[in-house]
């Protein structure tokens, strides 16, 4: 499962941690680095927000999840990726208001 597969899953099975101000948060991420690089990864699995030890394990067990040259990489991607994931929970949000009237 890639990063964007991850997040769009928690907003499409309503498994998101819910904000103060009522958006969702599908990812918390972070990189760490394996032997060929450095892993994007979800700290957030099943409801709750694990260490990122923990939480690489299940990423890895899982699979899918990207692993760059190095950590600057990763976090460049990360950026970019999370801007997807703002535009894709903006038009969540947006049909969830749109749903309740």
């Amino acid at each position: 499962m890639n990063v964007i597969q991850y997040h769009r899953r928690n907003l499409d099975n309503n498994t998101f941690l819910t904000n103060p101000d009522g958006s969702p948060t599908t990812f918390k991420g972070a990189v760490m680095g394996v032997d060929n690089g450095a892993m994007l990864f979800p700290t957030y699995w099943d409801g709750v927000v694990l260490e990122p030890r923990t939480a690489q394990r299940l990423a890895a067990r899982a699979g899918g999840f990207p692993v760059y040259k190095d950590a600057d990489t990763a976090l460049a991607r990360e950026a970019l990726i999370h801007k997807v994931m703002e535009a894709d929970s903006r038009a969540f949000m947006s049909s969830r208001k749109k749903a309740k009237k």
